[in-house]
């Protein structure tokens, strides 16, 4: 089986902190799920603006919200590998050295895999 790919966006606060982002890409996942299995229903642009110009032409309150984590609180059926390379692997190992007895070099990049 494929090691899932990370993505990872990182950017500097004006601050001086690093504020970063990570996920999955699953695209290696797809030969082995079907799409029903594995999307979230997403409301269109189209059907959102429409919703958002009927509650101001009726003059209705309207509030968003975020439920923190949800796909990190997900029930996983199979064991999933994700593979960390180049900078965040660096990134790992300074967070904490002990990540770096998993790291292994290779030509082509750093990866860090769980064996």
């Amino acid at each position: 089986r494929d090691a899932v790919r990370e993505v990872s966006l990182i950017k500097e606060k004006r601050t001086g902190e690093s504020k970063g982002k990570t996920c999955a890409d699953g695209s290696v996942q797809k030969k082995v799920y079907v799409k029903e299995e594995t999307s979230s229903p997403t409301a269109s642009n189209d059907a959102l603006f429409t919703t958002i110009i009927i509650d101001a032409m009726e003059k209705r309150d309207a509030a968003t919200t975020d439920v923190a984590g949800v796909y990190l609180n997900a029930i996983m059926k199979d064991f999933v590998f994700m593979r960390f390379t180049n900078k965040m692997v660096e990134l790992l190992v300074e967070v904490n050295p002990e990540f770096g007895e998993y790291a292994t070099i290779n030509m082509e990049s750093v990866c860090y895999t769980f064996d």
